[in-house]
């Protein structure tokens, strides 16, 4: 008989059953970083949201079937690196987001001076 065979009957049912278990696990193991590793790393796309613009941000995300994450108590929204800006291009040009803080605009009510 085959001298391999002869060794691996030799072994037990426990030491096999052990092996086995060892090898589902390894090959688990190498799934999962295998998978974990080739996702695309995601990126901040907006930061700081209020419950409605993330909201409407995610919902023309899923229409537009463009991945993303959630994150930071759903106040973050994550998308690939290489979509940043393309995607925050298309949220500008639907108004979105529509709330947040006050910038360049504040600039528009006149000059303010100072010193006087």
């Amino acid at each position: 008989m085959n001298p391999f065979v002869t060794q691996i009957r030799n072994l037990g049912p426990a030491r096999l059953a052990a092996m086995g278990g060892v090898a589902v696990g390894l090959i688990a193991f190498i799934i999962f970083f295998a998978t974990r590793f080739s996702a695309p790393p995601m990126a901040l796309l907006y930061g700081n949201l209020s419950a409605t613009d993330s909201r409407e941000i995610t919902q023309q995300l899923e229409l537009k079937a463009i991945p993303f994450q959630m994150a930071n108590n759903n106040t973050e929204i994550m998308v690939t690196g290489e979509r940043v800006t393309p995607v925050r291009m298309e949220m500008a040009e639907l108004g979105l987001p529509s709330g947040g803080s006050i910038g360049y605009e504040v600039f528009d009510n006149g000059v303010a001076v100072v010193g006087r």
